[in-house]
Parts: structure tokens; C-alpha cells; sequence
């Protein structure tokens, strides 16, 4: 490995956002991480998403952030597609 960031809690994939950043969904504390990616990882900016997520996509067109929130159960309701 040439270099890594370690985050508090399960992270779930990679979005690209450009060629020096890219998104990340760190699952159960509910936030997406913004990581740049030069010699050394680094994290510059996060975000709350109020909702477990687990997928999301980058428009580069329309500069767009979607992702799928939710654990569609009962108790919390429905999956949703957010737009940020």
C-alpha cells in the first residue's frame, strides 16, 4: 500500500469526483467524507446525511451529488434518493 486515511467507522465506496477528489459514505455515523487524494490522503470536507448511505454517484455536468439513504425498514421508513 503507498498510503491510506483511517476513518472512525465502516466505510462504503469510492465516488470520483475529479482527479483530485473523491467521495466516501462512512455508513453508520451517517456522513459523507470528501477526500482529496494527492501524496497523502486527506479528508476536507464532510457532511451529514441524517440517513445511513450506501450509494451514490457524482454528475460532473450538472455538479450533482446523489445518494441512497435510508434502511427501509418500519421504524425509519423508506430508502430515498437525495440530491446534494
Amino acid at each position: 500500500m503507498k498510503h491510506g486515511i483511517a476513518f472512525d467507522d465502516y466505510v462504503m465506496g469510492l465516488t470520483v469526483f475529479s482527479h483530485e477528489t473523491v467521495a466516501v459514505s462512512v455508513r453508520n455515523l451517517k456522513i459523507i467524507s470528501i477526500v482529496e487524494v494527492a501524496s497523502e490522503l486527506k479528508i476536507i470536507q464532510s457532511f451529514s446525511t441524517e440517513r445511513i448511505c450506501d450509494g451514490k454517484c457524482y454528475n460532473t455536468e450538472s455538479d450533482d451529488l446523489y445518494v441512497c439513504c435510508g434502511e427501509n425498514t418500519k421504524k425509519n421508513g423508506p430508502g430515498r434518493v437525495k440530491v446534494l
